[in-house]
C-alpha cells in the first residue's frame, strides 16, 4: 500500500499539510498568564537546571522557565518528567538576552522528555560539544533560537526526532549538520541553516525520517551539501532557497538518495551551486518530484539536475540551468518524466543528456545548449510538444549510438545554422518522428547508416527557415528502405530537399504526398534514383526565359532573370495562373510547354499531370530570343546538349535553356547501366539514333524514353 501511495500526486495532500504547518509555525508561544507555574532565572535559581529540579515531576499544567539576560555556563537536560500532555517551556524573559554557553559535554540542551519548548535563547558553546540541541524525545519546539557553533559543535547544530519543529531560528555550525531530522512529522519554518563543510555533513540532512515539512527556510553551505536526504521518504522541501558548493568531485547542493528515498517533493524552490551539481537524485531514490523549481549550476562537467540509478522520478514546470556544462542529466535510470521545463546547458555540454536510460518522457519543454538534446544507449524515449533549440552551429537532437525506439512528436527543432536533428549510426528499433517542423538548420535531418531491425519513419515534418543553402534532409550513408510521408519543404530556403547521394545499394526512400515549394525531384541530389516521389502533389516546372520575367499569382514561382524560384508542387486538379513580364523594351512573343497558344500574357495552368511551361520574348526588331526543353524529364537516363547547356534526368536537373532564334541544338541520349534507348519524343519524335539536331525557328521541346533489354 505504502508503494502505491507515493505514486499519487503530492499537490492536494501538500496543501493541507503546509496550511496546517503554517498555522503551528505562527501561532503564539503560550504567554505567563496560561502557565500553571512559572520559575524565573535567576530570581528562583541562579541556573536553569537548578530551576527544572523545583518542577513537579507529574506535570498537571504548562510549566513555564523564564530566563533572565546573562551568559549561563551550563549544560541543560530535561528527563523523568510525567508530562500528561502538557508543556515545559523555557523561554527568555521578556526584553531580556539570553546565552547558554558551555564550556563542554555532550549538548548545550538535552531533551530527553517530550512536549517540551526552547525559545528565546542564544546557543554559543565555548567548549567542544556534540550538539547545541538534541532533542531525542517526540514532540520538541524549537523557535527564535539562535545557535552559533564557533567550531565547537561536532554532531548537530539542533537534531530532532518525531512531531517536533523548528521555526524562527538560526543555525550557524561548522564541520556538523546545522539540523538533524531522524524521526517523522516535524517541520521546519522560516529558519537559516548554515553550514560551511567540504565532504562531511550538510546544513540541512533528514535521515531515515519521513513525513517531515521544511518551508522558508534558507539553507546554505558554501563548501558543500546543503540539503541530505537519505533513505528518506515522503518529505516535503516547500519554498526554500538551497545554496551549495565543493570545488571537487560530486558534493550537490541538494543530495537526494537510497532505496527508501522515495515520495519526496521538493517545490517552489530555489536549489543553486555554483561550483558543482545543484540537485542530485541518486541510488535507488523513485516517485520524487520536484516542481516549480529554479535549479542552477555553473561548472563544466556538472550539472544543474542530476538523476542516477533512480526509477519514476517526475520534474515538472521547472527551470534548469548551466550555463557552463550540463543543464539536466538522467543516466542508468527508467521512468522519468520531465514536463513544461525549461533546460538549458553550455560550454559545449547539453541542456539534456539521456544516457542508458530506459522510458524518459520530455513534454511540454525547451530545451537549449551547444548540443539542446543528447540521447544515447537507451531505450523508449519519447519527446513530445516540445522545442528542442541548438546554439550557433549546434546540434538541436543527437541520438547517438546504441539506442533503442525514440518517438518525437508535435515538437520544434531549431538547428541555428547547424544539425536539426542527428541519427548517428547503430540505433536499433522504431525510430518515429511525426509532425515535427525543423528551422534554421544548415542540415535539417541527418541520417547515418542505423543498426540491424531499424526502423526509420517520418509521418510530417516540415523545414522551412533553414540556413543558407540549406540541406533538408541528408542521407550519409547505409540503406534503407523508408517511407516519408507528408514532408512539407515550406520554402526556398531548402536549397536540396533530400540528399541521396550517400544510400547504399538496396535503399528505396519513397517521398509521399510531399509538399511545398521545393517538393519534388527537381530539387533533390539523387544520383542513383534511388528517391522516389509519389502521392497527390505534381510539380510544375517554368523554363528560365531570356530578357523577362514568369511568376506565378500565389508567388511559389517567380523565374527569370535575378529571380530562381522556378518550380513548385501542387495539388492535382488545381490551377496555376502563370503572367509573362517582358523586361524594359521587350514584349511576349509567345507562351511553349503547357501554356502553347495562349496569346496573353497570363496561362492558366490546370495540374492534372506534372508540366512545363516557358515563354519568348522580342524587342520587335528581331532577333527574338527562344527557349528549348526536355519534357518530360527522362527516367533511366538523361539528355544533353553538347553545349552542355541542358543536363536533364539521371539526377540532373537542367532541362531547359534560352537560345537565340536560328541555332541548331544538338542533342544526345544517354541511358543507364542496363538501359538502352527506346524511342524520342517530341520534336525529336522518330529518331532512331542516340544523337539529335534541333534547329530552333521557335520555342520547342524534346525528351526520350530508355527501357532494358536489347
Amino acid at each position: 500500500m505504502k508503494a502505491e501511495n507515493r505514486t499519487r500526486s503530492h499537490f492536494p495532500v501538500l496543501a493541507g499539510v503546509l496550511a496546517f504547518f503554517a498555522c503551528a509555525l505562527m501561532a503564539p508561544q503560550p504567554a505567563r498568564a496560561v502557565c500553571s507555574a512559572t520559575y524565573n532565572v535567576p530570581a528562583d535559581s541562579a541556573t536553569i537546571t537548578g530551576v527544572l529540579t523545583a518542577i513537579p515531576q507529574n506535570l498537571g499544567g504548562d510549566q513555564c522557565v523564564f530566563v533572565g539576560s546573562g551568559a549561563y555556563p551550563e549544560q541543560v537536560v530535561i528527563q523523568n518528567f510525567n508530562t500528561n500532555n502538557f508543556r515545559i517551556i523555557i523561554s527568555s524573559a521578556p526584553g531580556a538576552t539570553v546565552t547558554v554557553s558551555p564550556a563542554g559535554g555532550y549538548a548545550v540542551f538535552s531533551i530527553k522528555n517530550a512536549s517540551v519548548t526552547i525559545t528565546g535563547i542564544d546557543i554559543k558553546p565555548t567548549g567542544a560539544v556534540s550538539y547545541g540541541v538534541a532533542a531525542s524525545s517526540a514532540n520538541a519546539v524549537i523557535s527564535n533560537v539562535n545557535v552559533d557553533s564557533g567550531g565547537n559543535i561536532s554532531a548537530a547544530g539542533i537534531s530532532i526526532s518525531s512531531d517536533s519543529s523548528v521555526s524562527y531560528s538560526s543555525i550557524t555550525v561548522q564541520n556538523a549538520y546545522g539540523l538533524l531530522v531522524t524521526g517523522s512529522g516535524s517541520v521546519v519554518g522560516f529558519s537559516t541553516i548554515t553550514n560551511n563543510t567540504n565532504g562531511g555533513p550538510a546544513a540541512l540532512g533528514i535521515s531515515d525520517a519521513s513525513l517531515n515539512v521544511v518551508t522558508d527556510d534558507y539553507i546554505q553551505n558554501p563548501a558543500g551539501s546543503a540539503v541530505s536526504i537519505f533513505n528518506a521518504g515522503d518529505n516535503t522541501i516547500f519554498q526554500s532557497t538551497v545554496v551549495g558548493g565543493g570545488a571537487s568531485g560530486l558534493v550537490p547542493a541538494f543530495d537526494l538518495q537510497g532505496n527508501a528515498a522515495a515520495g519526496n517533493a521538493i517545490t517552489k524552490s530555489v536549489v543553486s551551486s555554483p561550483n558543482n551539481t545543484a540537485l542530485f537524485i541518486g541510488f535507488g531514490a523513485s516517485n520524487n518530484t520536484v516542481s516549480w523549481s529554479l535549479l542552477t549550476s555553473n561548472l563544466a562537467s556538472y550539472s544543474a539536475l542530476e538523476l542516477k540509478s533512480v526509477s519514476s522520478n517526475t520534474i515538472t514546470q521547472s527551470f534548469i540551468s548551466n550555463p557552463a556544462g550540463y543543464g539536466a542529466m538522467v543516466s542508468f535510470s527508467t521512468q522519468t518524466t520531465i514536463s513544461q521545463s525549461t533546460m538549458t546547458g553550455g560550454g559545449g555540454a547539453f541542456g539534456l543528456f539521456v544516457d542508458i536510460t530506459s522510458a524518459v518522457v520530455v513534454t511540454g519543454s525547451y530545451v537549449g545548449g551547444p548540443t539542446a538534446c543528447y540521447i544515447r544507449n537507451s531505450t523508449g524515449a519519447r519527446i513530445e510538444t516540445s522545442d528542442l533549440a541548438a546554439f550557433p552551429g549546434g546540434q538541436a537532437l543527437r541520438v547517438d549510438g546504441g539506442n533503442v525506439g525514440l518517438s518525437v512528436s508535435s515538437s520544434i527543432v531549431r538547428g541555428n545554422a547547424g544539425t536539426g536533428i542527428s541519427l548517428d549510426p547503430n540505433n536499433g528499433g522504431l525510430l518515429k518522428f511525426s509532425s515535427v517542423t525543423i528551422s534554421g538548420a544548415q542540415s535539417g535531418l541527418k541520417i547515418s547508416p542505423q543498426g540491424p531491425g531499424a526502423t526509420l519513419v517520418i509521418a510530417s515534418m516540415t523545414f522551412q527557415n533553414l540556413a543558407a543553402g540549406a540541406t533538408a534532409v541528408e542521407f550519409v550513408g547505409g540503406t534503407f528502405v523508408s517511407t516519408f510521408a507528408g514532408v512539407n519543404f515550406a520554402d526556398a530556403s531548402v536549397a536540396t530537399n533530400v540528399n541521396g547521394s550517400g544510400l547504399s545499394g538496396g535503399s528505396r526512400i519513397t517521398m509521399l504526398d510531399s509538399s511545398g515549394p521545393r517538393a519534388g525531384a527537381s530539387f533533390e541530389n539523387d544520383p542513383s534514383n534511388r528517391v522516389d516521389w509519389a502521392g497527390g502533389l505534381l510539380t510544375l516546372t517554368v523554363g528560365a526565359p531570356a530578357n523577362g520575367l514568369i511568376e506565378s499569382a500565389d508567388l511559389n514561382i517567380k523565374c527569370g532573370g535575378a529571380f530562381t524560384q522556378c518550380s513548385a508542387s501542387y495539388s492535382p486538379s488545381s490551377f496555376v495562373v502563370l503572367t509573362a513580364t517582358g523586361d524594359p523594351s521587350y514584349t511576349l512573343s509567345s507562351w511553349v510547354g503547357a501554356c502553347a497558344g495562349v496569346s496573353t500574357n497570363t496561362c492558366n495552368v490546370y495540374m492534372d499531370s506534372d508540366k512545363f511551361a516557358s515563354a519568348d520574348f522580342y524587342t520587335g526588331g528581331g532577333g527574338s530570343s527562344v527557349t528549348f526543353s526536355i519534357s518530360p524529364m527522362p527516367s533511366f537516363g538523361r539528355v544533353e546538349s553538347s553545349d552542355l547547356s541542358i543536363k536533364c534526368g539521371g539526377g540532373y536537373t537542367q532541362c531547359w535553356a534560352s537560345y537565340s532564334s536560328g541555332t541548331t541544338v544538338n542533342l544526345t541520349a544517354i541511358p543507364d547501366a542496363g538501359y538502352s534507348l527506346g524511342d524520342w519524343t517530341g520534336v525529336c519524335g522518330g529518331i532512331s539514333t542516340n544523337t539529335c539536331n534541333v534547329f530552333l525557328d521557335y520555342s520547342k521541346s524534346a525528351s526520350a524514353n530508355f527501357y532494358t533489354g536489347g
